[in-house]
């Protein structure tokens, strides 16, 4: 049986390439040892006064809780390994922005904050994305079947112009969905085709 090399840097088991990297990483997440509850202080007040192997420490101690935080947001359209990645990347940074705290606990809180409010955007951000994608689908898919319905009355490819006359939008709302798909409208001719 293959064993899976520890990383020095994390203490953390390397994918043996069995199973998906982020199951191996989440194995590996669930059985790592836990700081106690004064450990866990002493790594924050450690962490706040700039000691870095203590932000380490308190890093590599979070890494079950941002597992635990990704499940809370998980089925809002971004997979949970992308949810993980980016609170672990907010956690790194969070710790490092420790020493702006007076007390361990309001460090702890915004910490956990920090990680929440990385994967709402990251939400967002996907939520965005493909809103802007479906609009340009709808896009590309009327021009399409308005160049297909004029093929089939003509049978002839239309004219970006005069797809745009029968769709009654500007020119360039025709020239623009027909770049976003590639030049790849069928029976729609390239603008320089038909001298537009």
């Amino acid at each position: 049986m293959e064993r899976n090399a520890v990383n020095p840097e994390n203490g953390i088991e390397e994918n043996s390439g069995t199973g998906s990297a982020f199951d191996t990483y989440m194995g590996e997440v669930s059985g790592l040892e836990r700081l106690s509850s004064g450990e866990r202080e002493a790594a924050f007040l450690n962490s706040m006064a700039g000691d870095t192997d203590a932000q380490k420490l308190l890093a590599k101690d979070f890494l079950p809780d941002v597992v635990d935080l990704a499940k809370l947001y998980a089925g809002q359209g971004v997979d949970e390994d992308e949810l993980v990645s980016q609170g672990n990347e907010a956690l790194v940074e969070g710790v490092r922005l420790l020493s702006t705290f007076q007390e361990w606990q309001e460090a702890e809180s915004a910490l956990v904050r920090m990680i929440m409010n990385s994967m709402e955007d990251l939400i967002s951000e996907e939520g965005e994305f493909r809103e802007n994608a479906s609009k340009i689908a709808d896009r590309v898919n009327l021009v399409s079947d308005c160049a297909e319905s004029i093929y089939r009355e003509t049978g002839l490819d239309a004219g970006v112009s005069e797809v745009a006359d029968r769709l009654g939008v500007d020119v360039d709302h025709v020239t623009e969905a027909f770049r976003l798909s590639g030049f790849r409208i069928a029976h729609l001719k390239k603008p320089e085709e038909s001298g537009e």
